[in-house]
């Protein structure tokens, strides 16, 4: 039985280098393959409204041409109401590099230390530090058009 679940697992890499993989780097729109290095950023890139999750909260955030929030929400399912943004502002490197900090109400701080925005600047990931909630956010750009 062991031998065969084996034989499974090289099948089913075999089938994913010729197909699944090729078509994901030919693929425009492929987080991965948008993702990787590249120039040209500025803050104003930022601007708009974001939605985001990290899996388990999500909500959206509207940036500002500068990068500071003006206004967002965050939705915890543990929580009856969502938590509103006070302030805070994200920051972005010529290479797509993001940091920064969210402002929530009753004073905690969400802490960007890590992330990359994508070639078309639709989508950013960024790695929440803190030692209670540390992952991955996705952040998705609402409106306009995506790639």
């Amino acid at each position: 039985m062991h031998k065969l679940i084996m034989r499974l697992g090289v099948v089913c890499v075999i089938l994913m280098a010729f197909f699944v993989l090729p078509s994901l780097a030919n693929a425009q729109g492929a987080f991965l393959y948008n993702i990787k290095g590249s120039t040209g950023f500025s803050q104003p890139d930022l601007q708009g409204i974001w939605q985001f999750s990290d899996g388990r909260v999500y909500g959206s955030v509207t940036l500002d041409e500068s990068g500071n929030i003006l206004s967002g929400s965050v939705t915890v399912p543990e929580e009856d109401l969502p938590i509103d943004f006070e302030g805070g502002a994200l920051l972005i490197t010529a290479a797509g590099e993001i940091t920064g900090e969210i402002d929530l109400e009753g004073g905690d701080t969400v802490t960007f230390n890590t992330g990359r925005m994508d070639q078309g600047r639709n989508l950013f990931v960024a790695i929440e530090d803190s030692p209670e909630d540390a992952g991955a956010v996705f952040f998705i750009k609402s409106g306009g058009q995506t790639s």
